[in-house]
């Protein structure tokens, strides 16, 4: 269950990119997303002011999930909100590809995500992210220090995040990220948020807006 940690890296270089799209204001997300996995449909839940990705923000959504041999990708939102640039501030769906047609309920997934969080080694985790960014992205885009770790669990979530930097040509930012990973109608989900890092960020309340992700989606799915 720790292949997920990957995923989140792999993901992080999208958040170089600093301007607002003017456009992306402009649109009305709808209130809900169809998407599925394995055999099974699921609903997701948009957030309010976010939006599917448009123009650069879609291309390089794309070409990260691209970069993703673990995972599917079935939902991507951007910010929609005005003076918010859409890939600073962002939510993704994956699931596992090895587990699209494999069910675990809530409680046996949260249960085998404690021993897995208490073992957790994060430096071969990064030495995989740092050869798929060299690999799909060249020198141009380089993963610098990072600590993404466990940050514990409860009824809805098992849950990852930190904070790592990165370095594009002569840029360098540093990116947040959080993951809640759950099972939504027996389907094993990671509802990730990615947000440009900066001195007023609550992790805390990045958790939360993961977790409510998460929430609306189970609220939906298993009605």
């Amino acid at each position: 269950m720790i292949k997920p940690l990957s995923c989140i890296l792999l993901a992080l270089p999208l958040l170089i990119a600093a301007a607002p799209d003017p456009k992306a204001a402009q649109v009305t997300p709808p209130a809900v997303l169809p998407f599925t996995v394995g055999k099974t449909d699921l609903r997701f839940v948009v957030p309010p002011g976010y939006c599917a990705p448009e123009g650069d923000a879609a291309v390089g959504l794309a070409m990260v999930n691209a970069a993703d041999p673990m995972n599917i990708t079935p939902i991507t939102v951007v910010s929609c909100r005005p003076g918010v640039a859409p890939m600073a501030d962002y939510y993704m769906v994956k699931a596992t590809k090895s587990l699209l047609d494999v069910e675990f309920s809530r409680k046996v997934l949260l249960a085998g995500l404690g021993p897995a969080f208490k073992t957790f080694d994060f430096k071969p985790v990064m030495d995989q992210v740092r050869t798929a960014m060299t690999d799909n992205f060249g020198s141009s885009i380089k993963l610098g220090e990072g600590n993404i770790v466990p940050l514990g669990q409860d009824d809805v979530c098992g849950y990852l995040g930190g904070v790592v930097s990165i370095q594009a040509g002569n840029e360098q930012k540093k990116i947040a990220a959080v993951v809640c990973i759950t099972s939504v109608k027996l389907k094993v989900l990671n509802f990730y948020r990615f947000q440009a890092d900066s001195p007023t960020l609550n992790q805390a309340n990045m958790l939360a807006s993961a977790r409510a992700l998460a929430e609306r989606a189970i609220a939906e799915n298993e009605k």
